[in-house]
C-alpha cells in the first residue's frame, strides 16, 4: 500500500512538471534507486551507465551499471562471483564498451561484463591493494589502454602507470613518479583525457608537475602520442590563454580524435596563485591539426569571462557533416566548418528535449529544481547547478548528455540555431576595417549587441536592431561584437577600427 502511494505521488509530480514546463521529465525506473550517475558509454545504440551505489564499510562505494538496450533499461548484476565467494565493483572510475560489446568498468580492478556475468582482472603484485585503475580507451585492435595510480601508504610510494590490456594480460607501457599525472578532480565536468586514434595510436594528456624529470619553466611536453610498441612522441599544448601558460597544468576535459591528424582538446578553467593572488587561465578549446596547434579566441566567437580566461568548454561532439556542439554547464555552442561559434538558446533547447532522472528522490525532490534552473535568464557562472559529465550520440541523431541526476536528451538538428544556420550569415560586419560606424548584413533580426575589446571588457552595448551602429567613441584597434538574436542565440564577429 505504501509503495502504491509513493508511485501515485510520482505520477502526480510528473503531471505537475509537464503542465508547468515545456520539457518532458521521466523517471528511468522507480526500482533502480541509484545514488548518482557517474559516466556512460555507447555501442551500436546500447548505452551503459555507471552509477554510485551506497557507501560500504571502509568508505568504499560500489559501482552499479545500468544498460539501455532495445528501448529497455536493465540493472546488471551487482556482484562478481568467484566460486563460492562474491564481491562488489569497488572504487568506480570509468565505463566503456570494447569493439565486441563487452562492458568494462575500472576501479580497484578492471571488471568486464560479457556472457551475462562479471569477470575481474588485476595485477597481482605488492601494489595490488594500493592500485586504482582510472580512465581507459579501446584502440582499433580492441586493446584496452588504461591509466592507474598507486598510493602505497605503507612505504609512501606514489606513482602513475599506463598499461595496455589485451583481454588477458597487462603490459606496462609507461611509468611516472607523479601519481596524479593522468588525473585531476573536477566536479563540474568529467575528464576524458585519452583518445584512440584511427591509425592505432593513443593520445594522452598528462598533468605537469615540477617532480617530472623533464620539467622546465618554458616548454614541458604534456601531450603524449603512444604507438602500439610503446614508443611515443610528445607535444606542448597551446591554450587560448597563450604560450606564456605552457609550463602550467591545463585542465583538459575532453579529447575528440576526428581523424588521425585532426584532434580537438576542450579545456576547463585552471586556477593557481601568483604573487599572492589567484590567477585563472587556459580554458576554451584548442585544435591540433597536422602537427600544429590552433587555439580558439574571439575571432572564433569564443568570449572571455576574465582576463586571460575564455569560456570553459567541457565536451565537444560532431553530430553531422561539419556540424559540432561545444558543451559547458553554462553554454552550448554550435559550430560549422567555418569554426565560428554560435551560442544556442536554452529556451529553444528545452522545447525540444526531455530529461530522464535516475531515481525517485531526485525526481520528486530535486529533479525539478535541477531542470528548472536551465531556463534561467541569468547566465553568469555558478548560477546553474546542472553539470554535463559525459555524452553519447545515438544512431537516431539524439544527443544524450549525462548529469549526476539523470540524462538530458535532445536532437541538435531540431534546434533553431542549427536549423537556420546559413553560410551567408557569416561575415556580417562591414565595412571591415571601419572608421566611425559598422553595418550589419543579416537576414535575421537581432535584439541587442555587445562590443568587447581584446581583453574581453565590454566597451559598448545597445538594445536596438538598427542595421548601422556608431563606433565614434571607440579608439583604433581590434574589437568583437556579439549579436543577440530574437531566439536568444548569439554570434560573435571581429572587426577593426582605423
Amino acid at each position: 500500500m505504501k509503495n502504491t502511494k509513493n508511485y501515485l505521488l510520482l505520477i502526480l509530480l510528473f503531471g505537475i512538471l509537464i503542465f508547468t514546463s515545456s520539457y518532458s521529465v521521466e523517471l528511468i525506473n522507480p526500482h533502480f534507486e541509484a545514488n548518482l550517475f557517474f559516466n556512460m558509454s555507447e555501442y551500436k545504440g546500447e548505452v551503459a551507465i555507471l552509477a554510485h551505489g551506497k557507501y560500504m564499510p571502509g568508505y568504499f562505494r560500489p559501482g552499479i551499471v545500468f544498460l539501455y538496450s532495445k528501448n529497455k533499461w536493465t540493472k546488471l548484476p551487482e556482484k562478481i562471483y568467484n566460486g563460492k565467494d562474491s564481491s562488489s565493483i569497488l572504487s568506480i572510475d570509468n565505463i566503456g564498451f570494447d569493439s565486441l560489446g563487452t562492458i568494462y568498468v575500472s576501479g580497484y580492478s578492471l571488471y568486464a561484463y560479457r556472457d551475462n556475468k562479471w569477470s575481474e582482472f588485476y595485477i597481482n603484485d605488492k601494489y595490488r591493494k594500493a592500485r586504482v585503475f582510472k580512465q581507459f580507451v579501446v584502440d582499433i585492435y580492441n586493446n584496452i589502454w588504461i591509466v592507474a595510480e598507486v598510493n602505497n601508504k605503507s612505504d609512501n610510494t606514489q606513482f602513475a602507470e599506463v598499461y595496455k590490456f589485451n583481454g588477458k594480460k597487462f603490459n606496462l607501457i609507461w611509468k611516472n613518479k607523479y601519481m596524479a599525472a593522468f588525473w585531476y578532480m573536477n566536479f563540474t565536468c568529467l575528464q576524458r583525457t585519452m583518445a584512440a586514434l584511427p591509425d592505432g595510436r593513443v593520445v594522452i594528456y598528462r598533468n605537469i608537475s615540477k617532480t617530472y624529470p623533464d620539467f622546465n619553466n618554458e616548454k614541458t611536453p604534456d601531450i603524449v602520442f603512444f604507438n602500439q610498441d610503446g614508443s611515443f612522441e610528445t607535444s606542448v599544448m597551446i591554450t587560448p590563454s597563450g604560450e606564456q601558460f605552457n609550463n602550467y597544468d591545463k585542465r583538459v576535459s575532453d579529447i575528440f580524435a576526428e581523424t588521425k591528424d585532426k584532434i580537438w582538446f576542450t579545456l576547463n578553467r585552471r586556477s593557481y596563485t601568483q604573487n599572492g593572488s589567484w590567477v585563472t587561465c587556459c580554458s576554451g578549446i584548442s585544435l591540433y591539426e597536422n602537427g600544429k596547434w590552433y587555439p580558439f579566441d574571439e575571432s572564433n566567437g569564443l568570449f572571455k569571462i576574465r582576463k586571460n580566461t575564455y569560456a570553459p568548454v567541457c565536451k565537444i561532439v560532431k553530430f553531422d557533416e561539419d556540424k559540432y556542439l561545444l558543451i559547458d554547464r553554462m553554454h552550448i555552442f554550435y559550430m560549422n566548418s567555418s569554426y565560428k561559434l554560435t551560442e544556442l538558446s536554452w529556451d529553444d533547447i528545452l522545447k525540444n528535449s526531455k530529461f530522464l532522472v535516475c531515481n525517485s528522490y531526485y525526481y520528486g525532490k530535486k529533479g525539478e529544481r535541477y531542470i528548472g534552473s536551465l531556463s534561467q535568464t541569468d547566465t553568469s557562472y555558478h548560477t546553474r547547478p546542472l553539470s554535463f559529465l559525459d555524452k553519447a550520440l545515438m544512431p537516431d541523431g539524439d544527443l544524450w548528455l549525462l548529469t549526476t541526476v539523470g540524462l538530458f536528451i535532445f536532437n541538435p538538428n531540431k534546434i533553431a540555431g542549427v536549423k537556420t544556420d546559413k553560410p551567408e550569415e557569416r561575415g556580417m560586419i562591414y565595412p571591415n576595417p571601419a572608421i566611425d560606424k559598422i553595418n550589419i548584413k543579416s537576414s535575421l533580426d537581432y535584439k541587442g549587441y555587445i562590443i568587447y575589446n581584446i581583453y574581453g571588457e565590454i566597451v559598448q552595448k545597445g538594445y536596438s536592431c538598427k542595421k548601422s551602429i556608431s563606433i565614434k567613441s571607440l579608439s583604433s584597434g581590434t574589437y568583437f561584437i556579439r549579436l543577440v538574436f530574437e531566439n536568444n542565440s548569439s554570434l560573435i564577429e571581429s572587426f577593426i577600427i582605423y
